[in-house]
């Protein structure tokens, strides 16, 4: 998997408007500066996946609002585009 042990870090508004794929996960897209990451890649034609158990201002405009908690959610996501298990 990319990525895989590396460090997480804070996502910047230049990658934000740059990515092809946004997740947004457990957020109430309410408080900046993370409120606003996901219009930015809205606005610059990303597909935004939301995985939140509650209706959000982001609900109405992400692509796939899948149904469920996060972490059984997530692993579906990781095993559908990169075919592991984690």
């Amino acid at each position: 998997m990319p990525g895989a042990g590396r460090r997480c870090r804070r996502l910047t508004p230049i990658e934000a408007s740059a990515c092809n794929v946004f997740l947004s996960v457990g957020t109430s897209t309410l408080v900046e500066p993370a409120a606003s990451l996901a219009f930015l890649a809205l606005r610059h034609g990303a597909i935004v996946i939301e995985v939140n158990p509650e209706q959000t201002p982001l609900s109405k405009q992400a692509a796939f609002i899948p149904s469920g908690e996060a972490g059984s959610i997530l692993p579906q996501i990781v095993n559908a585009v990169w075919g592991c298990v984690i």
